[in-house]
């Protein structure tokens, strides 16, 4: 049997199908970023990613220039690569833990706002 005539009898046969309708239901997994600001436990929503943008600048600035001013004279000798790496490594973690949980928390009210 051809692909469209199977289409065609598979069609017909749904079509007699009095109250047998699916319905799609939307969903959408949590990614990145999304997750920092996201309640454990709720269905609310991750808010828009333009006040995510502004949230992690907010913690990126200051943990960079303090990265930069208390690490950055340790690391000068070491290759590009490496001294890179180091503070991919520090500024990660402190984001993770410190600077998105305070944030998140302080901007709160914001964020949640429609």
């Amino acid at each position: 049997m051809p692909f469209a005539s199977y289409l065609f009898v598979r069609s017909q046969m749904f079509s007699n199908c009095l109250g047998h309708h699916h319905t799609e239901i939307a969903r959408r997994e949590l990614h990145g970023m999304e997750t920092w600001f996201a309640k454990p436990g709720t269905t609310r929503p991750a808010p828009p990613r333009w006040k995510m943008a502004i949230s992690s600048g907010l913690a990126i600035f200051p943990i960079s220039l303090a990265g930069n001013a208390v690490l950055g004279p340790y690391l000068v000798d070491l290759h590009f690569v490496l001294r890179t790496a180091a503070l991919a490594v520090v500024f990660s973690t402190l984001m993770t833990y410190v600077a998105m949980p305070a944030v998140s928390r302080l901007l709160r009210p914001w964020l949640t706002r429609g």
